[in-house]
């Protein structure tokens, strides 16, 4: 029997990758190319972190934009990436362009670069961009081969004060991403749940309001806007469509009032175990609903063949501690960071019923 190819997966990066993504990188220098996106020796979880700022829009350095930074993992191994500004500046409108990606050496020519392409490109037209700019060295004709085969239309060739002329192309996003990229083995979350009380759908652009008052409700000194908030908005939908798990907004049946949003995290575990996370507008504390609909998405995230769930929760954090263990979490570790303890908790899947059906019990005589 013919054995069958590994699968390519697009994903978000996870505190496992550090190993491969820095052998990547080195691998990859000679070429000129930071495989790693500005490592430059922090510890590996200030540089998820920071790249997770990024993806959000938060804190962004001078000269940087909103950008998801995504790995192409190939049998376990992390063979390629690909970087998706969510806008331009007048730099990447000169030279970078809206999508970056590489492959290791090892992987090349097996239709890699192709796939992370259309994947931005898919990534983009959700967030309403509808043509990318993609761009290469002049010289560099397997790349070229690659954004024409994606519909690229040449606009110029632009030569820079250093370095080789770059190569501009424009692509409608609104082309066939091909098949989702979802982890392996896992099937995607249930998009649409209901409880006795509750609706948890997508979010829409017409929930920036209430989000955006939601997030300034957090108290950390931020104010958002509902542009940051359909950034986030945006950011959120992007995320299952990449990796099948997601948050979801949380809304009254009776009326369709949004309260808040609850779903699926990498944040600081992984896809195969990823983190219960929600939160709810003020006026809907204290009545049940963060444990009513993060019990229908435990329940939903085990229907994905999920063995394993996580809960971080600071340790003043009383309310969610209580909704953490009447969801059956347990206290699993605890970690500390520059603003305090954080509890780790864990919930394994139930264990399956036995195969067959029940027996009856037996009759009186």
């Amino acid at each position: 029997m013919t054995p069958t190819a590994p699968e390519p997966v697009i994903r978000q990066l996870e505190p496992r990758d550090e190993e491969q993504v820095m052998a990547a990188h080195a691998e990859l220098l000679a070429d000129g190319f930071d495989f790693a996106l500005r490592h430059d020796g922090e510890p590996w979880q200030h540089h998820l972190d920071r790249i997770a700022r990024e993806r959000d829009g938060v804190d962004l350095a001078p000269g940087r934009v909103p950008a998801t930074f995504l790995v192409l993992v190939v049998d376990g191994v992390v063979a390629g990436r690909v970087s998706v500004r969510h806008r331009l500046n007048d730099h990447l409108l000169q030279v970078g362009g809206h999508i970056g990606y590489a492959v290791r050496p090892a992987y090349r020519r097996r239709g890699y670069a192709t796939l992370m392409l259309h994947h931005g490109l898919g990534l983009l037209a959700s967030r309403g961009v509808e043509r990318a700019l993609v761009t290469c060295d002049d010289d560099n004709v397997a790349s070229a081969a690659v954004i024409e085969r994606a519909g690229g239309v040449l606009e110029d060739v632009r030569a820079l004060a250093s370095g080789p002329a770059k190569r501009r192309y424009w692509i409608p996003t609104a082309v066939d991403p091909g098949p989702p990229t979802k982890p392996s083995g896992y099937a995607p979350l249930a998009l649409h749940l209901e409880t006795e009380r509750l609706v948890l759908t997508p979010q829409t652009d017409d929930d920036a309001a209430w989000m955006a008052e939601l997030l300034t409700a957090r108290d950390d000194g931020r104010t958002w806007t509902t542009g940051d908030a359909l950034e986030k908005i945006a950011t959120m939908r992007e995320t299952i469509a990449s990796l099948g798990i997601g948050v979801l907004a949380v809304r009254r049946r009776t009326d369709a009032e949004p309260l808040g949003y609850c779903g699926l995290v990498v944040g600081r575990s992984t896809v195969a175990e990823p983190e219960v996370a929600y939160e709810l507008l003020p006026w809907a504390h204290g009545r049940g609903y963060a444990t009513e609909a993060a019990r229908a998405v435990v329940d939903a995230a085990f229907a994905t063949g999920r063995a394993r769930l996580w809960a971080t929760i600071r340790s003043w954090n009383a309310p969610s501690l209580r909704v953490a263990e009447k969801l059956g979490f347990r206290p699993h570790r605890v970690e500390t960071d520059a603003d305090g303890d954080v509890i780790w908790h864990v919930l394994d899947a139930p264990a399956p019923a036995p195969s067959g059906l029940p027996s009856d019990p037996p009759l009186p005589v």
